[in-house]
This record gives C-alpha cells, sequence and structure tokens, in this order.
C-alpha cells in the first residue's frame, strides 16, 4: 500500500509533464507551419 502512495504522485508529475511537453511541441510545429505559410505568401 505504501508503495503506490510513494508513486501516484510520481505516476501524476510524468503525466503533467508529458502533456506540457506535447502542447510546447505543438506550438512549435505551428509556428513553423505559420512561418512557411508567410514565406510563401510573400
Amino acid at each position: 500500500m505504501e508503495g503506490i502512495l510513494f508513486f501516484a504522485p510520481l505516476i501524476i508529475l510524468f503525466i503533467i509533464y508529458y502533456k506540457v511537453f506535447r502542447i510546447a511541441s505543438d506550438i512549435k510545429e505551428i509556428k513553423e507551419m505559420l512561418k512557411s505559410k508567410i514565406k510563401t505568401e510573400l
């Protein structure tokens, strides 16, 4: 039982970090897409 209580916060932290990382990478991809769009339109 103590093992579960010890690992639960770590798992939650991992999920939060993973989601933040995914959002950050998505934002990077969107920025790159916008940059290439602007370049092609000019």
